[in-house]
């Protein structure tokens, strides 16, 4: 069986696959090419220039042979993944639909026209400044501003009124590259490279919902239904936590919010013609009480969501991989391994790192059940742009109860004590 697999860094695909003796051939972007062939001598690896360039997809599809499946759990190759599927023939979730998934006014627009309608922001595309000014006269302040397809609020703004639009426009804050030195997003455009340099595509202008809590619904899907729905609240909206540290805390499977996190996100995901692989899904419920649809990912969530949920349920997240790879359907519990998981993040401060808290010290920490430390020392933290960087721990715990659990998280970030040298 052969697997033709795309990602940028995320070696998840790869490692699973290879766990399981299934041969597959890597697509990763140019800049990347001889880390990953370093790294793993015995995988094949084939470069690209840009996902979004269908002709030379389309070349790669010509160049490849036997090939059954088309794997990824990248957001910048999801789009890519469907063309390629179509242009070989074979099954798994089309360029179209991939399509729906990623770029977030084509996604709002079907799931709002639905036969089963399901509430999201007012939005529009705009290409300029001044389409955002005359969006903002329709749709009033205040306005988000992001990417048409983006990923953790990454050149996502937030503009309060007209005035305050004119002043990020005369800062040049739209035209701003996004801190990006691991090369993942080489093979991307209009992401990192600011919220302008896509001219041709636009963005998205929505209206600004009054965000009180916001969840996610993170799932697995086979023949068209869930085998697995966890939801977990934010420790702060998404769009609050750039630069702070974090966390979540999964919600109670027999709580209204739970009911309400998975009604919205499986109406979303039938509309989206979303069948089989992983979904996640964010939710938000306004100061008013309503109930809205965020966007879906047709990936598993990021951060450290997969730990908490593979820890909560008990599965090994390859062995997922490798059954969706061979058509199978994947094994997982439905039972909780306890009452409630939650995580704290704290980040890496800015200068040289010198010294990180010891794996078995945290571990002896109150609560806690694991730990994964994603910093080392001789790392350097520039900072947090967004809302996947900077991470320097997943500390994972049980909270003591659900009251307590926000006040626990903040504990543990601030207990994890990193050493600088500017």
């Amino acid at each position: 069986m052969g697997i033709l697999t795309l990602s940028t860094l995320n070696t998840v695909v790869e490692r699973a696959l290879a766990r399981h003796g299934v041969t597959t051939t890597v697509i990763t972007p140019f800049p990347l090419l001889d880390r990953r062939r370093e790294a793993d001598p015995d995988t094949e690896f084939l470069g690209i220039h840009k996902w979004a360039d269908l002709r030379e997809l389309q070349d790669i599809a010509h160049s490849v042979k036997n090939v059954d499946a088309v794997m990824t759990v990248d957001e910048q190759c999801v789009a890519a993944a469907g063309f390629l599927r179509d242009t070989l023939g074979i099954g798994g979730q089309s360029y179209r639909d991939a399509l729906r998934t990623t770029n977030k006014h084509l996604m709002k627009a079907v799931v709002a026209a639905g036969p089963n309608p399901v509430p999201v922001a007012e939005h529009e595309v705009a290409h300029t400044v001044d389409d955002v000014r005359a969006a903002g006269a329709r749709l009033g302040y205040p306005l988000i501003l992001k990417p048409l397809s983006g990923f953790g609020a990454v050149s996502t703004f937030r503009v309060d009124s007209e005035e305050h639009l004119l002043e990020l426009a005369s800062e040049k804050a739209f035209e701003q590259r996004v801190p990006e030195r691991s090369g993942r997003a080489s093979a991307s455009a209009g992401v990192f490279q600011g919220l302008l340099s896509n001219g041709s595509a636009g963005f998205v202008v929505e209206r600004r919902i009054d965000v009180a809590s916001e969840f996610f619904c993170e799932m697995l899907w086979s023949g068209g239904r869930p085998l697995m729905t966890v939801t977990a609240q934010y420790s702060a909206p998404v769009l609050d936590l750039v630069g702070r540290a974090s966390g979540l805390v999964t919600l109670d499977p027999r709580s209204d919010e739970h009911a309400a996190v998975v009604d919205l996100s499986v109406r979303a995901c039938a509309a989206l013609n979303l069948t089989d692989g992983f979904a996640h899904c964010e939710v938000m419920r306004d100061s008013l009480g309503q109930w809205w649809f965020g966007e879906v990912a047709a990936r598993p969530g990021g951060q450290e969501i997969g730990g908490l949920t593979s820890r909560l349920l008990g599965y090994d997240i390859h062995d997922v991989i490798a059954a969706m790879a061979r058509g199978k359907q994947p094994k997982i519990g439905s039972v909780y391994r306890c009452p409630q998981l939650a995580s704290s993040v704290p980040l890496v401060p800015v200068g040289r790192v010198l010294r990180v808290p010891d794996r078995e010290d945290v571990l002896a920490w109150d609560g806690v059940v694991d730990v994964e430390i994603m910093c080392r020392p001789g790392d350097v933290g520039s900072g947090s742009h967004h809302s996947t960087d900077a991470a320097a721990a997943y500390i994972f715990f049980e909270p003591s109860s659900p009251r307590n659990a926000l006040a626990e998280m903040a504990r543990l970030a601030s207990s994890f004590t990193i050493e600088t040298a500017a």
